[in-house]
């Protein structure tokens, strides 16, 4: 598995460069683990092995699920931040948020 971009967050774009390739990554292993499984049955392998290579594949969709949910939650903070960019007079957070 790998990604795209470097885990140290040195900007926006950088930081969700890194979770789009995180996401991407665990997308792309859905397919690979159904061959992977395919081919150690055709090789006789079975039980106990293929048990566990399906439950580490449940685990890799669970992992890009939440990575979604990660670069999800930048991007609204990023929505935020764009919002006090655009009228910088509009006060600080405390000020700025509703009572």
């Amino acid at each position: 598995m790998t990604t795209t971009g470097s885990p140290e967050v040195t900007s926006r774009g950088a930081a969700e460069a890194y979770a789009n390739g995180m996401v991407a990554s665990f997308a792309a292993q859905g397919p690979n683990a159904e061959t992977y499984i395919s081919s150690l049955a055709t090789g006789g392998v079975g039980g106990q092995a293929i048990d566990a290579v399906r439950r580490a594949q449940e685990a890799t969709q669970v992992a890009g699920g939440q990575w979604a949910e990660a670069r999800d939650a930048l991007r609204a903070h990023f929505a935020v931040e764009e919002a006090y960019g655009a009228h910088p007079d509009a006060g600080d957070k405390a000020v700025s948020r509703p009572q």
